[in-house]
């Protein structure tokens, strides 16, 4: 059984096989993160701004439907950001 391990922080790479393990370290993995999570299909949206929307709902100042269609809009913006960098 395989099994990777991605340390972006000490930019190193483990790859863990049957026939033992193999360990690297790879200088600019950091900066390689995002590239390597979306190739992996994981997608990582900042909630920050729906953190926002969500202060504003629990104060009255929007509604459920106006949270809800905001909450989309920045989702569905932050997947059409990351597919696009995927074609880069």
């Amino acid at each position: 059984m395989d099994k990777v391990s991605f340390d972006f922080e000490a930019e190193e790479f483990v790859m863990d096989t049957d026939a033992g393990e193999i360990r690297e370290q790879i200088p600019g993995l950091r900066m390689r993160k995002g590239e390597i999570l979306s190739a992996a299909g994981i997608i990582q949206i900042d909630l920050t701004d729906i953190r926002g929307l969500l202060e504003d709902l629990l104060s009255g100042e929007i509604d459920q439907e106006e949270f809800l269609a905001k909450t989309e809009e920045m989702i569905s913006d932050s997947l059409k950001s990351e597919f696009h960098n995927s074609l880069n």
